[in-house]
């Protein structure tokens, strides 16, 4: 039985080397969709691993005990807000893409990815910082030589950066605070995004 295990483990990871995976590429860009603009970087990790950090200007996320939505900065009565993603990704069908004759640049191909996003406010005295996790499967197009489009949709949990506080009075005229753990929810994660690529070098991997 150990033999026959370690016959189909070796047969396995043979197949799994020899298996034309297209590789990845590094790749500086201008992003934009409805959750904000900015620069991102992905960084190729691996073969079909990267990590993919951006950073911009976008909306607000409004974080209270009984309710939890975006807030998108369109109009001068909303000051927009610093973010900051970092997201690991795992590219896993790009050799069915490959070998299809599909082209394969710009890291074309669908994926998973999990995304850390920190939102710093503007307008600090009515909105509060927000910490994001979020869980996606997404789809990367690459449209002509230089343009991406990104779609991806999920499981995200926020969390406000900051407590609130309830003061409580008593007859005597003193008091006592109260604070209150940073209200949390879950949300469903969407999101398309255009990206303008910068990198000189682009290569047709199509197979």
């Amino acid at each position: 039985m150990r033999k026959i295990l370690l016959t189909m483990g070796g047969g396995f990871l043979l197949a799994t080397a020899g298996a034309q995976q297209p590789a990845t590429r590094s790749q500086a860009k201008i992003e934009a969709g409805p959750g904000g603009t900015g620069f991102g970087y992905e960084a190729k990790l691996a073969s079909r691993f990267t990590i993919d950090v951006n950073t911009g200007i976008g909306g607000n996320y409004e974080i209270a005990d009984d309710r939890f939505y975006y807030v998108f900065a369109s109009s001068k009565y909303e000051t927009p807000a610093l973010c900051l993603g970092i997201n690991p990704r795992f590219y896993y069908n790009s050799a069915k893409r490959a070998s299809k004759g599909r082209n394969t640049s710009l890291n074309a191909a669908s994926y998973i990815d999990i995304k850390a996003k920190l939102v710093a406010p503007f307008d600090t005295d009515y909105y509060t910082g927000a910490s994001l996790i979020n869980v996606h499967w997404g789809m990367q197009h690459n449209i002509g030589r230089k343009w991406l489009q990104n779609t991806h949709a999920g499981l995200g949990y926020a969390v406000a950066e900051v407590q609130y506080s309830t003061i409580y009075y008593n007859n005597e005229g003193s008091y006592t605070t109260v604070r209150h753990p940073s209200p949390g929810f879950f949300y469903p994660s969407l999101d398309i995004r255009f990206a303008y690529v910068l990198s000189k070098k682009i290569r047709n991997e199509a197979r």
